[in-house]
């Protein structure tokens, strides 16, 4: 090292100490610099000069050694003089700081650096000596990295689509938009577990198992006003514990998928009504020509006036075939279950529907197909119409294979609850069902046969509905079409049928007739009393109760529905106070009421759907006279 002279103008060591001690001074700050590649600068506080510069400092700078050497501090730091200075008094008075700088090299580059700085005395003179790293790379890549930070946050604040990130199953962080579906500030937010946003524990608990499963879902989100928010929400693990949510609004999409599904109604219902009213103009027409030949025939041919009467009554049927029909799509049919065993029912009803044709039907059934709880005649409807379109489809000939099972379904869908279900499969050979229709095939009156009403399968649909369980089909042109039949099983213990004698005779016995229409009255008045029976009548519930404190009627006839007055409902439930042994057949058009179907529950011993034969309410009223 060279000697230097310090803020006072002398060479180092020359004022005190012994010269020996100078020297050794001398020769360790000459080790320092002199071997050292490292960018160091010994700096004189006072002035600001730099005293002395490592060969790493020179190389750095771009200076000759006793250039670099004659300089000051502020000739190379870009900062204010004042400003440096005040820095170098601050490094005085510790062991050690460091600073950022920018300095200038020679060639006029400007450079990002880190100065670590320790005071040093010598001679009674403070200098500094400072330990310089470049740090223009680091710095640019902090830059880059802080842009590129600033970029992603202004790209995810700017996103249509709301971006969470979850750690912890906890809320930290959310973007604007996320916020404004929500309605909820990025404060309310956060630290929040997301089970807050749904509107039950089974929602969140679904959405949290399909995240897992399949990464995505549709669900509702409750917002802060507690508005649902029709979403799609999709996940992806971050790290072991966080986890990127985005959350997009999809209402409009599905106020386009309910409007577009709401034309479609609209076009079925129109489909519907056109064949309704070709249905019912028929049997209309059917009625009304067998009525007025009936009235030509009365008088000159007793034989041919009969004929016409029955013409007009089985058109009759066949138009409460149809409105029952018609019922059962809708809301109404309500299932009159039993307990079966499924297998034997599919044999029998099978066989019987293919009597006569071309087709073999082979069966495959699990050895241990657990009970079902149906109604009989309507799955007899549902397998008839399956059986006998699968026939259709084979006019040559063919087989068809029944197959039943026992499945369980672990997670509710659409369609169906998690449960046990029998699974039943109805395979042909045919030509198929092209994708065109598939989707249209359990619309009503929709068909592509000539002949048919088109309503078969769309019952069909609405009975295992009705049955708790689910109907679907797939199917390929050239190959075939199935048809699955999902039926819950029965759960509980059967119960046992009472058997009645129907042989007894019931004359004498005195029966109420509660019903709000005249001519309903009438009629069911002289139908009873062709079988024998003694008939009183009553419009509504108050005066059914009157007369039957006065006369304990051996068989009571409520209509269900009375407009404006008491209907059947609330009538029993007098009456079984007044009689807890009253006999009563509940009586209504309205199939859709869940009474028709669990009369027993509301205390009533019977019921009939009207329309109905002369036959069929003397039965009723037979069983029920007889019933202990």
């Amino acid at each position: 090292m060279t000697k230097k002279e310090g803020d006072g103008g002398k060479p180092l060591g020359s004022d005190k100490g012994s010269r020996e001690t100078s020297k050794e001074h001398i020769d360790l700050y000459g080790a320092i610099f002199e071997s050292n590649h490292a960018v160091a600068l010994l700096i004189a506080t006072r002035s600001g000069r730099i005293v002395d510069a490592s060969p790493g400092a020179c190389t750095f700078y771009g200076y000759e050694h006793q250039v670099l050497a004659g300089m000051t501090i502020f000739e190379i730091d870009t900062l204010p003089e004042e400003t440096v200075r005040k820095t170098v008094k601050q490094a005085t008075t510790g062991k050690k700081y460091r600073f950022g700088f920018r300095h200038r090299l020679a060639d006029g580059s400007i450079h990002d650096v880190e100065a670590i700085c320790t005071p040093v005395t010598a001679d009674n003179q403070t200098y500094i000596c400072c330990i310089i790293h470049d740090i223009t790379e680091q710095k640019l890549a902090e830059e880059e990295t802080k842009g590129s930070e600033q970029l992603l946050k202004a790209i995810l604040s700017a996103s249509p689509i709301g971006i969470c990130r979850i750690e912890n199953q906890a809320f930290r962080w959310a973007n604007e938009t996320f916020c404004r579906l929500t309605r909820y500030s990025p404060k309310e937010i956060s630290g929040k577990h997301p089970r807050f946003l749904f509107d039950k524990d089974k929602e969140w608990d679904r959405v949290n198992h399909m995240l897992e499963a399949s990464g995505w879902c549709e669900t509702q989100l409750k917002a802060r006003d507690s508005s649902l928010l029709d979403v799609l929400v999709q996940s992806s693990s971050a790290d072991n514990t966080s986890t990127i949510m985005t959350v997009t609004d999809i209402t409009h999409r599905h106020q386009a998928e309910r409007e577009q599904t709401q034309v479609g109604k609209l076009e079925s219902l129109g489909v519907l009504a056109g064949g309704i009213a070709h249905d019912f103009n028929n049997i209309l027409t059917m009625i009304l020509g067998n009525v007025s030949l009936a009235r030509m025939y009365l008088d000159k041919d007793q034989a041919k006036a009969t004929e016409k009467l029955m013409n007009a009554e089985q058109a009759i049927m066949r138009a409460k075939d149809l409105t029952q029909q018609l019922l059962t799509f809708s809301k109404g049919g309500t299932p009159i279950k039993k307990v079966v065993q499924i297998g034997l029912f599919l044999t029998d009803v099978c066989q019987f529907a293919l009597t006569g044709t071309p087709v073999i039907c082979k069966f495959d059934f699990s050895h241990d197909l657990l009970p079902v709880e149906i109604d009989e005649g309507q799955m007899t409807q549902v397998l008839g119409h399956i059986v006998i379109n699968a026939y259709q489809a084979m006019p040559d000939g063919g087989v068809i294979t029944v197959k039943a099972q026992n499945t369980l379904i672990d997670h509710p869908s659409d369609h169906l609850c998690a449960g046990r279900y029998v699974k039943i499969s109805v395979t042909d050979e045919g030509v198929g069902i092209s994708e065109e229709y598939l989707s249209k095939i359990f619309d009503p009156y929709f068909s592509t046969k000539q002949k048919g009403s088109g309503l078969g399968l769309a019952i069909s649909y609405s009975i295992i509905k009705h049955h708790k369980g689910h109907l679907s089909v797939e199917s390929k042109l050239g190959i075939g079409t199935t048809f699955h039949i999902y039926l819950p099983v029965f759960e509980g213990a059967a119960s046992a049928q009472t058997e009645v004698d129907l042989t007894l005779p019931v004359k004498g016995k005195k029966v109420l007739v509660m019903d709000d229409e005249d001519s309903i009255r009438d009629m069911v008045g002289d139908i009873l009393d062709f079988h024998g029976y003694e008939v009183d009548f009553a419009t509504n519930g108050e005066e059914a109760l009157s007369l039957y404190e006065d006369n304990r009627y051996d068989v009571v006839i409520l209509d269900l529905t009375i407009p404006g007055g008491m209907g059947g409902k609330e009538t029993i439930r007098q009456l079984l106070k007044i009689d807890p042994n009253v006999k009563a057949i509940v009586s209504s058009g309205y199939s859709s009421d869940p009474i028709m179907s669990n009369y027993r529950q509301y205390g009533f011993r019977d019921v009939i759907a009207k329309p109905y034969h002369i036959e069929e309410l003397g039965k009723v009223m037979h069983r029920v006279v007889r019933e202990p």
